[in-house]
């Protein structure tokens, strides 16, 4: 048996379920932005493509192939996300605000900034057996 690592060292099943959620993403993204005639430049508004982009990531946290669990998180601070935060979903995600957003992205017509951040649940490779015989 071979473990399941890429030449770069990632595990094949990390790959394999990060562009699939990455294409979830965007399906769901674009749905979104296609069955509304409009998606204002406002917080409110903008809360319609975060809660596309949460429904594409909560089918990773569920089921028996749960690729995201919760957790402590141990990345860099993201926004509101710190260092040591509990992340009871294994994932959150944020948007800059409108208020933040430069003129430029604005007229481009954009969206914020936003981000997916995700706790991986990890997956179990080997494992030691003690077997503890007394009579």
């Amino acid at each position: 048996l071979e473990d399941g690592v890429r030449s770069n060292g990632y595990p094949c099943d990390e790959v394999y379920y990060l562009d699939w959620m990455a294409t979830e993403i965007q399906y769901s993204t674009m749905n979104t932005l296609k069955q509304n005639k409009k998606v204002g430049q406002t917080d409110g508004q903008a809360q319609k493509i975060v809660a596309a982009i949460t429904s594409a990531v909560a089918q990773f946290a569920q089921g028996e192939n749960a690729f995201i669990a919760p957790g402590i998180w141990t990345g860099d601070t993201i926004m509101r996300l710190h260092k040591g935060d509990a992340m009871p979903t294994g994932y959150l995600i944020q948007i800059v605000s409108m208020a933040d957003q430069t003129q430029t992205d604005r007229e481009k017509r954009k969206a914020p900034p936003i981000y997916v951040c995700l706790k991986l649940s990890g997956a179990i490779e080997s494992a030691v057996i003690n077997v503890i015989v007394n009579r």
